[in-house]
């Protein structure tokens, strides 16, 4: 125990007060004497993968070109320096390194100070400036080396996100920007002495917390099924961040750095792996679940979805197209972990109104309607852009269309006084437009109540008609999976009675789905138990839901698409790569033996 230091744990983190404690001399009276061996020991401590950073009292520009003049700015992450106390200061300080208080450090020469920061961080060290002295001999600051600064590299990266965190409408919006990309990685050999380092040395992300030694490791690398994750975005390279070992089905291992902290990798790497069993020791800072996977993550190296001939002289990669709205939008983060070739066609914004070409009337309208009727609706309609009738999701050389809808269940038809063929889709289709529309002049409002006539929801039949058509323009090899809406009565203020809609428009949509070739219903009730299965309106559903559908997608083209093309269909990836399930048919299907086929089928390994 040396000074007034109290720690226990190797420190990994050393918050500096300045006047008096880094540099000799009060900054805002006089000029300061920074001691040439406070400057080497920032340098050995950044080398030997220890952080430092500043909680002071003073100017910040002051204190900044003070450090720049001996190049020791770079060296201090998240700073804080201005005229705050301190004892909060600090305490947000740690939370931004993502650390435990226990392996941190804080030296200031004033005891009130110090006090102030124990009151409001129990568990950190603390100590006067007597320490700094033996810091560099104390084998709790010995950390390890890291010469090329990595570990000051990645901190830099975290005090990035933070600024550009701050100025994100909200944390998700901030996590999908951030394109957070996941690679898992299976040469675990290769990066012996890193996964050793994770499994010993990670506390708040480690669920499991065996400790292991290297001979323990290489056994365990030999026998069980393991894995390594790296993860980046647009803030940089985080390197090897996770690791997990499979014994039996159960997680044996699961650890990750803090530096991921917040990113939500530990549960999106639990999702793929199939939400295993696992039996957690200790505290964790997050909590894993059972049906949740964060959409705003993307594999790098995603495994392939494809049909494969029964000769597997050769491999086609599945092309699906998603068209539809925020369901089918939030269900692509799923598929998007099969790395079929997938294409979207989604609801997007024009000039602040929400443009749904996906409308059954606007995707029959965009084949019937003449260029010059076209025209006409766009220049009149503010809510209509030039891609309002773009159909290349129908003309594109596809294999599956998954097709949602939802938007025919929800907004209303105006049909023209002067043509009936004519219509448009817009506002709620139980009320109309309201006059008070702050979106739309009173000159457009009038324009419509003088041109065209109030329908409400499209009716069943025309519903009907319309998907006939849809299915009549697409390819007869091409599969249709169609999404049906929810029937569960969800209370809302603008949707009164909406489920009894989607009972209506539910019947139309299985005739259609059961009279048409190559065509598959999506039940989405069967997915849907509860109105808690619902997030704000009756159209918007849970992560589960959203991921359950992604599933059944999955399920449909593997039980019928591929096999009635007479192609087996597997997911061609690396071992343990699984993100829903292996199933891969030969010719045991024909002689009888497809059960065994699908036992074995589970259990290959790559």
């Amino acid at each position: 125990m040396l000074g007034a230091c109290t720690y226990m744990e190797n420190i990994r983190l050393i918050i500096w007060d300045l006047d008096e404690t880094f540099w000799k001399g009060t900054i805002s009276e006089t000029k300061v004497e920074i001691p040439l061996k406070n400057i080497d020991l920032i340098n050995t401590l950044t080398d030997r993968g220890i952080m430092n950073s500043i909680c002071s009292k003073n100017d910040f520009e002051t204190v900044k070109k003070q450090l720049v003049k001996v190049d020791l700015w770079d060296l201090f992450v998240f700073p804080k320096v201005n005229w705050d106390p301190k004892g909060k200061q600090v305490k947000q300080i740690i939370e931004q390194f993502q650390l435990r208080p226990e392996t941190v450090l804080f030296i200031d020469d004033n005891p009130n100070n110090l006090a102030e920061v124990k009151y409001y961080n129990p568990k950190i060290n603390t100590a006067g400036v007597d320490i700094i002295d033996q810091i560099v001999d104390d084998p709790l600051f010995s950390g390890k080396d890291d010469s090329d600064r990595s570990r000051l590299k990645q901190y830099k990266i975290l005090e990035a996100k933070e600024v550009d965190k701050q100025n994100a409408s909200s944390n998700e919006d901030f996590l999908r920007a951030s394109n957070i990309q996941v690679k898992r990685c299976f040469d675990c050999n290769n990066h012996f002495d890193r996964i050793l380092e994770l499994i010993n040395r990670t506390n708040q992300l480690n669920y499991t917390k065996k400790r292991l030694t290297s001979a323990e490791l290489n056994d365990l690398l030999k026998s069980a099924d393991c894995g390594y994750i790296e993860v980046e975005d647009n803030y940089g390279d985080y390197g090897i961040v996770g690791f997990y070992s499979l014994e039996d089905g159960v997680l044996s291992n699961y650890c990750f750095s803090c530096r991921i902290l917040g990113l939500g990798v530990e549960q999106y790497i639990y999702a793929i792996l199939g939400f295993p069993k696992i039996i957690t020791q200790g505290e964790t800072i997050t909590q894993l679940d059972q049906s949740s996977r964060p959409d705003w993550i993307n594999v790098k190296n995603k495994s392939e979805v494809v049909c494969e001939n029964e000769s597997t002289d050769s491999i086609k990669k599945l092309k699906v197209s998603l068209v539809g709205g925020c369901d089918l939008k939030s269900v692509a983060y799923y598929l998007n972990g099969n790395n079929i070739d997938l294409s979207t066609y989604f609801n997007y914004n024009y000039k602040d109104f929400i443009i749904h070409r996906e409308h059954t009337e606007i995707i029959r309208g965009s084949f019937e309607y003449s260029d010059e009727t076209k025209q006409s609706l766009i220049s009149s309609l503010p809510f209509y852009d030039e891609q309002i009738f773009d159909n290349e999701f129908i003309n594109q050389d596809i294999d599956i269309l998954v097709y949602s809808p939802l938007i025919d269940y929800s907004l209303g038809v105006y049909e023209s006084k002067e043509n009936h063929l004519v219509s448009f889709v817009y506002g709620n289709g139980q009320t109309g437009i309201d006059n008070k529309n702050d979106k739309l002049s009173n000159d457009t409002i009038k324009m419509i109540y003088s041109d065209y006539l109030f329908r409400g929801i499209i009716s069943p039949e025309k519903f009907y008609d319309n998907l006939v058509f849809l299915r009549s323009k697409l390819d007869s090899k091409t599969s249709l999976i169609v999404l049906n809406g929810s029937e569960q009565d969800i209370i809302h203020p603008n949707e009164m009675h909406r489920s009894e809609v989607h009972r209506i428009l539910n019947k139309s949509l299985k005739k259609f789905c059961e009279t048409s070739k190559n065509t598959y219903l999506l039940d989405v009730n069967k997915i849907i138990s509860s109105p808690d299965d619902h997030t704000d309106c009756i159209r918007h559903y849970t992560r589960r839901v959203y991921y359950e559908i992604a599933k059944s997608i999955i399920t449909i083209i593997e039980d019928n698409i591929c096999n009635n093309a007479g192609e087996v269909f597997v997911l061609n990836q690396k071992k343990g790569s699984i993100d829903f399930r292996i199933m891969i048919k030969t010719f045991l299907r024909k002689a009888g033996l497809y059960k065994i086929g699908y036992k074995i089928a589970k259990r290959i390994k790559k």
